[in-house]
């Protein structure tokens, strides 16, 4: 209290000022400085916050289409007009939104991303093209619904793709293999969570060692279908599989984590860690894993098929170790490649807008620094010598001057 009452209100207030820049205060930066260098410091501060936020509510969906031969993976990146020609034809075959405002209702196809697809009826290499669909209202299985009329019960697709100027320069969807894609990778996205965000966690089994799980590749896919069975998800979700020796021997702590920005049509929307141990810790009272481990791991020939879950240890680890991350998984989820949960998931976008805000704080710090002292000096060029030393004190001329008792 005793440091408070030393500074003047001149002072207090350039240090509110100073604080409010770099805290990103917008209407109090506004309210107590004209300074355009302290609003837009405020006003960058402001923008990386919102930046650093959890995404507000998307309505997304995700899917994709797959193209006879290769030459649509080959040419597509390098071809905007293909590019253009396909996220039209794709947006016309699809249901419209009936949202009044203007735009809210049209599909938006963006993300479009090719990449090579292994026929396995055929022999043969052909394109997978991925995309994503925005619109409000929008539904993944109305998008499924429409997407296969259009692409595998008709030729509604291709005859939007040809009525493009320039037309489509490659071939014709592959009906059967873009019936399968279409069944198994049209996702909708989650209302909250980005692209690359994951829920990590673990159940523990007794019978086998974390050595012989981890050399086991048939036992980690096996796996992976098990937990995407607990939790209605796409085995394309699971990643990062890797067991850790646990106390009692052979027993094991297998983690593992779930991609959650996109889930399968029908499934509940798990995107917080809280939603994720709670489906888990239920599954396991509830006979889903048991189940599951009943249909794929028996007749596997792995150590998946001697193992037994241990379920007061797999609901502790389960409490425990559940968390959030962010991984390299793309739209819609693959396996990740690059997973490194130190790395910073600043995007460049961020780390300008941090510069930039530091440097208008910096800017706006000595700015208010500067009027201050310069109208301080003004003001005490209007004193008396001995009001200008008590002002050099106190940060006040109020004080007034008590005349020495003479006894």
């Amino acid at each position: 209290a005793a440091t408070s009452n030393m500074l003047s209100p001149g002072r207090r207030r350039a240090a509110a000022i100073w604080a409010c820049a770099l805290l990103g205060c917008l209407p109090t930066a506004r309210a107590l400085s004209p300074s355009l260098a302290l609003r837009g410091a405020a006003f960058l501060g402001c923008l990386h916050r919102a930046q650093a936020t959890p995404g507000v509510a998307k309505e997304i969906v995700d899917s994709a289409l797959v193209f006879d031969n290769g030459e649509v993976a080959s040419g597509l990146s390098g071809n905007d007009d293909a590019v253009q020609c396909l996220r039209a034809a794709i947006a016309e075959v699809l249901t419209k939104g009936s949202d009044s405002v203007v735009g809210e209702g049209i599909p938006w196809v963006s993300s479009v991303k090719a990449t090579t697809y292994a026929d396995p009826d055929e022999g043969d290499q052909d394109s997978k093209v991925a995309f994503s669909i925005s619109m409000t209202g929008i539904d993944a299985q109305t998008v499924l619904d429409d997407l296969t009329k259009a692409a595998v019960e008709t030729t509604n697709m291709m005859a939007q793709l040809n009525s493009c100027d320039p037309s489509w320069p490659y071939g014709d969807p592959d009906a059967e293999q873009t019936r399968h894609v279409l069944e198994t990778q049209t996702f909708q996205r989650a209302g909250v969570a980005s692209v690359g965000a994951v829920i990590s966690s673990a159940l523990v089994f007794d019978g086998f060692g974390a050595r012989n799980f981890n050399a086991d590749s048939v036992a980690v896919l096996r796996f992976k279908d098990v937990v995407a069975d607990i939790l209605s998800a796409s085995p394309l979700q699971i990643d990062n599989i890797v067991a850790e020796e646990y106390i009692n021997n052979p027993s094991a702590m297998v983690r593992f984590d779930v991609a959650v920005h996109a889930w399968p049509i029908g499934s509940a929307i798990l995107e917080t860690k809280e939603a994720v141990a709670q489906e888990l810790k239920d599954a396991l009272v509830d006979g889903q894993v048991d189940a599951a481990l009943l249909l794929h791991a028996p007749d596997c020939d792995c150590v998946l098929a001697v193992g037994v879950l241990n379920v007061d240890a797999s609901s502790a680890k389960i409490d425990e170790i559940t968390m959030e991350g962010s991984h390299g998984i793309t739209s819609p989820p693959v396996a990740c490649t690059d997973c490194d949960d130190d790395e910073d998931d600043l995007g460049a976008g961020a780390r300008i807008a941090i510069a930039l805000a530091a440097v208008f704080c910096f800017l706006g710090g000595a700015l208010a620094s500067f009027l201050y002292i310069s109208r301080r000096n003004k003001f005490n060029g209007c004193l008396s010598p001995a009001k200008r030393r008590i002002s050099g004190f106190t940060g006040s001329a109020d004080l007034e001057l008590r005349p020495v008792d003479p006894t």
